[in-house]
């Protein structure tokens, strides 16, 4: 069984709520899901423990949360992800929205 943390960042708690059911999904397939907001991931050790990550931002104007690209740079720049299964970064917006 794999532990997968689901990452969000959230204006209007809409993003939470895809969270929860992509965690809700996660949990089906026999897998364990944790479900954290973004601003709770102070630092690499937060990603530890995990053999696969998701994380989810809306877009505003085409660009995601601040801070999610904040916390995605910290990601990026893990060792713990370098080594980690399966990462998927999730973004949307309203339809017909732009994107960049």
């Amino acid at each position: 069984m794999a532990k997968v943390l689901v990452v969000y960042a959230t204006r209007t708690s809409a993003t939470a709520e895809i969270a929860g059911l992509v965690a809700e999904g996660i949990r089906f397939s026999g897998n364990e899901a944790d479900i954290v907001e973004v601003k709770e991931i102070k630092s690499e050790a937060d990603f530890e423990g995990y053999d696969g990550y998701v994380f989810g931002s809306p877009t505003y104007h085409g660009e995601m949360l601040q801070s999610m690209k904040t916390m995605l740079f910290l990601a990026i720049t893990s060792t713990v992800l370098l080594v980690a299964g399966q990462t998927t970064v999730v973004t949307s917006g309203r339809k017909g929205e732009p994107g960049r």
